[in-house]
């Protein structure tokens, strides 16, 4: 199983998420500092976290210790609006830009 670990700030304090990864199978739990029972969330998972969780990747990828088609599971979750798109010839992710207007 390879596990991820992030936190974010949340008006209720500190937010800890853990994700782990199992036969291509994802389990996301998350709680708050001062809570001590994680909560397992079920899927479909919040786009909010999954991009939490797309980034996490992203950082790991770009270090070499991460396949890109890791990536690629989380960004294949994400909704289309959300969704960054592959870029087959440069190995990697681009994001969608907005046209340049002058």
């Amino acid at each position: 199983m390879t596990e991820y670990e992030w936190r974010e700030r949340t008006e209720d304090g500190p937010r800890f998420f853990w994700a782990g990864r199992f036969a291509r199978q994802w389990k996301i739990e998350t709680r708050l500092k001062h809570e001590d029972v994680w909560t397992t969330l079920q899927p479909p998972y919040d786009p909010a976290v999954l991009r939490a969780l797309r980034d996490v990747l992203w950082a790991r990828y770009q270090r070499r210790k991460l396949p890109f088609e890791v990536v690629r599971e989380i960004d294949a979750q994400l909704p289309p609006d959300n969704r960054l798109t592959t870029d087959e010839q440069g190995g990697g992710l681009t994001r969608r830009r907005p046209p340049r207007h002058p």
